[in-house]
């Protein structure tokens, strides 16, 4: 895709089940929070379709440092998803997914960090989806014709009078091809995407930006034998406001034995800005630079995957770097002096690019061992040392980027399977962060404490129609800010059961 700076993450939702269901979930728990759900597939000889509709509600804590305000949120999220077949070779795909939220947060302008505020935003989103899939099975080829759109609105609301307004709209159009050759495949794709973007505020200057990208891609799985496949692809993004990249990859994947697997790959990637980077304002807060250049990166990693005691244990270890060149940091300070002498000076932030490059690399550990059917046992690491240059040459590191992180779960199920236990314990590292702190605003580095956070599940089938599950989240109900002045969530225990037909 474009805009990928390092790499994809494809999620694809697989029916689970063939037959016709139907479920409905209710939980409820800490700070007056409920959810409610249905789900929902049926499937016939030539059709299926899936459904889901749910609503959370919360009353949320308090975000603030200071203040006992709590910020609470509603969530509502309605999908349908469909599939015709019209012979063994052809069929049509529509999907639509609403988001429709309300959230409320805290004032950060005056002081730097939170402060309880009337403050609130409404925010709506829409997705549609079509496309029709037509194989020729003679010549081994898979042609894929998709129409997408993504509209966006959001509004913001201080005391309830509306502050301000903003939409924007993604609309792509896309073909591919994939070529089957023997074990390999070939794919080639054509892609038309239209983005705008509307905001308005009051008494202030609106915006009414568009731009365009046309893209080609060649993707090439290249499976030499049973020992050796190679991956590599090259894809072009012609923008209508900035210049054209070419961006690819190469990946190899060597299995020495049977239980030990080498893996190496490269790959360049390009981001360019946002629209709200751009041309976004937020009042006393941020402004956009419409002169912001693409982020641009090159990655590279190489790994060993290992099996041992008959396959129960996998053992992976990882050595990553990438290199970013024009990052864009969204949080340099400006001073805005009035027309008007009678008004204050006002203290806000804008984007910019970082004039010289940024690193991180590290090394990952995962492993998982099988102790038996009923146990199974996680653990990972990473390592990262995330820096960039300063003016002056120096390596200075990244806010907001741990060196150290891990994690260690535990999954066990008992009574004859029909219960599962599952608890995963997540390390934070010590991080640095940035505060902007009166009466001059400017960036102030500060120590974050290292943390652990304990989550738990504990699900049992009263039947095989029933479900009833409780879940605990910050078991050690321990205090720690992942951004400075904001408070996360204290210990914090949810119950529910799930009726299914």
């Amino acid at each position: 895709g474009s805009d990928a700076l390092a790499a994809v993450v494809y999620i694809k939702t697989a029916n689970s089940k063939s037959a016709d269901f139907i479920n409905f979930i209710v939980e409820a728990g800490e700070n007056d929070s409920s959810n409610l759900s249905v789900n929902g597939f049926s499937n016939k000889k030539n059709w299926s379709i899936n459904y889901n509709l749910s609503q959370l509600n919360t009353n949320g804590t308090n975000v603030s440092r200071n203040g006992n305000e709590n910020d609470d949120s509603d969530l509502l999220t309605a999908g349908l998803m469909s599939n015709l077949k019209y012979n063994e070779n052809l069929s049509i795909n529509l999907g639509a997914r609403y988001v429709k939220s309300t959230t409320e947060f805290d004032d950060t302008f005056t002081t730097g960090i939170p402060i309880d505020a009337d403050l609130f935003s409404d925010s709506k989103q829409i997705y549609l989806d079509a496309g029709v899939e037509k194989s020729f099975p003679q010549i081994d080829v898979l042609h894929k014709f998709n129409i997408r759109h993504l509209g966006t609105e959001r509004k913001d609301f201080n005391t309830g009078a509306e502050m301000s307004e903003s939409e924007s709209n993604r609309t792509t159009l896309s073909y591919q091809a994939d070529l089957q050759l023997g074990m390999s495949r070939l794919s080639i794709a054509l892609e038309h995407e239209r983005n705008s973007f509307n905001d308005e505020l009051n008494n202030l200057p609106n915006q009414d930006q568009s731009m365009n990208v046309n893209s080609a891609v060649a993707d090439l799985h290249w499976v030499l034998n049973d020992q050796l496949t190679a991956l590599s692809s090259l894809r072009l993004d012609k923008y209508s406001d900035f210049k054209d990249a070419l961006t690819g990859r190469i990946a190899l994947s060597f299995r020495l034995r049977p239980e030990t697997k080498f893996r190496a790959s490269l790959g360049t990637g390009q981001k360019i800005p946002t629209f709200t980077e751009r041309f976004g304002y937020s009042p006393l807060n941020f402004i956009g630079n419409p002169n912001l250049k693409s982020e641009k990166s090159i990655s590279y990693e190489f790994g060993i995957e290992k099996l041992y005691l008959d396959n129960s244990l996998e053992f992976e270890i990882t050595y990553f770097k990438s290199i970013l060149e024009d990052e864009i940091n969204g949080f340099v300070p400006i001073i805005i002096f009035p027309d008007n002498q009678e008004e204050d000076i006002i203290f806000a932030s804008t984007a910019e690019n970082i004039i010289n490059k940024s690193h991180r690399q590290g090394i990952e550990i995962n492993s998982r061992y099988r102790a038996d059917k009923n146990i199974e046992l996680g653990f990972s690491y990473t390592y990262t040392d995330s820096t960039f240059e300063n003016l002056l040459g120096n390596d200075i590191r990244e806010i907001r980027r741990p060196r150290h992180n891990s994690s260690i779960s535990a999954n066990y199920k008992f009574a004859n399977n029909r219960a599962n236990f599952f608890l995963v314990a997540n390390y934070n590292g010590s991080q640095i962060d940035n505060v902007f702190l009166p009466p001059n605003f400017l960036p102030e580095g500060i120590k974050l404490d290292n943390y652990w956070l304990v989550n738990a599940t504990l699900k049992y089938n009263l039947t095989n129609k029933i479900n009833i599950f409780t879940r605990f989240s910050n078991l050690l109900d321990k205090n720690f800010e992942d951004i400075y002045g904001f408070n996360t969530q204290d210990r914090a225990i949810y119950a529910g059961i799930l009726f299914e037909f």
